[in-house]
């Protein structure tokens, strides 16, 4: 898997880390009525710690730049603003 290969939550995928923005996830994610439970469900596939199990099957060049975008995924999803 490359950077580009993963389907970020968001409505334009981002061609680098700096383009995955939390404004973009609560656009896309968090505009739900069910927002709680679609957050929790993101949560478990977007935590740092479980997307270590996908880590593995990305080209090592792009590691670094998929675990940042993981991890501004991750604090989107716990924001205040992505919250009801």
């Amino acid at each position: 898997l490359a950077f580009r290969d993963i389907p970020w939550p968001q409505s334009c995928q981002p061609s680098r880390p700096q383009h995955v923005s939390a404004e973009a996830i609560a656009a896309f994610l968090c505009t739900d009525p069910d927002t709680t439970q679609r957050r929790k469900r993101a949560l478990l596939v977007w935590h740092p710690d479980r997307f270590r199990r996908v880590m593995c099957r990305v080209v090592e060049k792009d590691r670094e730049k998929v675990d940042e975008a993981v991890g501004t995924v991750a604090r989107a999803l716990t924001a205040k603003e992505c919250r009801i």
